[in-house]
């Protein structure tokens, strides 16, 4: 269903100065992120030549579990300059336009939870990625260490897309750049927040703008829809999806602080929706068809994920579906998956 909105649709605006900062940081945030995916695929070659390629995909998962710790923690250092930059930008944008200043001690301690958060949502979306496709490997009676080497590959660009850090890069400046707005707002004591599209929005920004929801609640909930998009995650801020330029303003109503509980609960939320992957699902074939899943494997994937938006739209929990779809039988072959491989498929990544 679409989202309501707080109020009649009012005319689009120019986008406020912060976006443009924001994007000014793109730059930033790609050589950061460059040289943790750098660091990523030189670690998983040695580990390909140590275990994969000699056929031990059960050393390879032990050592790509224990990595993608590691490499949570390094990105936390190594990413913490770009994220600072982008929330000074941002509490500076914040001041100018409420006339207020936010303490930088309460946005520096949050500015590193969120790195953390960040840092580990991309580790463990490596990790999922190819402990996904060493199963399936395994499962099709294919060489699991070509399979891995070919994402490795695509994620240094040489594929048909661009390389993992310019795709990330965008999207992460985009959703650092609303999400450290929201909680420099949280600070101030901003009480609900205005959806806004720029230039020539698609459609599914187009079905949200003027949205006004409480600071508190989100835009969209999981397994709602708007236009041929359903979302699998709660939508609290911009980016609605990939290449989304949408951006927020504060809604109409004044200020008051938030008790020290509320305003825990508050980041909490934006920290949560920040481990997140960024997930929507088009659902109407003559817009842009998905491609037909080939393998058993594949079919699976494509089976678990439908059924996980369908209990998601039923308010069922994230991770009891997640743990339910983990041991199953589909197309009258049993099976069993770890929870991250089972998480990727339903979220889209598997």
């Amino acid at each position: 269903a679409r989202p309501a909105s707080g109020g009649r649709r009012e005319a689009r605006r120019s986008r406020p100065d912060r976006v443009t900062a924001a994007v000014a940081l793109e730059p930033v945030f790609r050589d950061a992120i460059a040289r943790a995916v750098r660091r990523e695929t030189a670690e998983v070659r040695r580990a390909l030549r140590d275990s994969l390629e000699a056929g031990d995909a059960g050393a390879f998962g032990d050592w790509l579990v224990a990595f993608a710790d590691d490499q949570a923690e390094w990105m936390e250092g190594r990413m913490l300059p770009a994220f600072t930059l982008m929330a000074e930008a941002m509490a500076d944008a914040a001041a100018d336009e409420l006339g207020a200043e936010v303490s930088s001690d309460d946005l520096d301690a949050f500015t590193r939870e969120y790195v953390a958060a960040y840092a580990l949502r991309h580790a463990g979306s490596t990790r999922g990625q190819l402990l996904a496709l060493v199963g399936e490997a395994a499962e099709a009676g294919e060489d699991a260490a070509a399979v891995v080497e070919q994402r490795l590959s695509e994620w240094e660009g040489d594929g048909d897309g661009p390389a993992r850090w310019t795709k990330e890069a965008r999207r992460e400046r985009s959703r650092s750049a609303s999400a450290l707005t929201k909680a420099a707002w949280a600070f101030l004591g901003v009480r609900s927040l205005t959806w806004r599209t720029s230039g020539k929005s698609c459609p599914y920004c187009d079905g949200l703008d003027g949205a006004t929801v409480e600071i508190t609640r989100s835009f969209m909930r999981a397994g709602e829809s708007v236009e041929d998009l359903t979302v699998s995650t709660d939508i609290s801020h911009p980016p609605l999806h990939d290449g989304c330029d949408c951006w927020l303003e504060p809604g109409s109503g004044g200020r008051s602080a938030f008790a020290p509980t509320e305003l825990r609960s508050l980041l909490d939320g934006i920290l949560e929706a920040a481990e997140t992957e960024l997930a929507g699902h088009r659902h109407a074939p003559d817009r842009e068809p998905e491609r037909q899943p080939r393998t058993w494997a594949q079919r699976r994937n494509a089976w678990m994920r439908a059924e996980y938006l369908r209990r998601r739209a039923e308010a069922e929990a994230r991770d009891e579906i997640i743990e339910d779809l983990q041991r199953g039988e589909f197309d009258g072959r049993p099976y069993s998956l770890a929870f991250d491989t089972v998480r990727k498929a339903c979220d889209g990544q598997g």
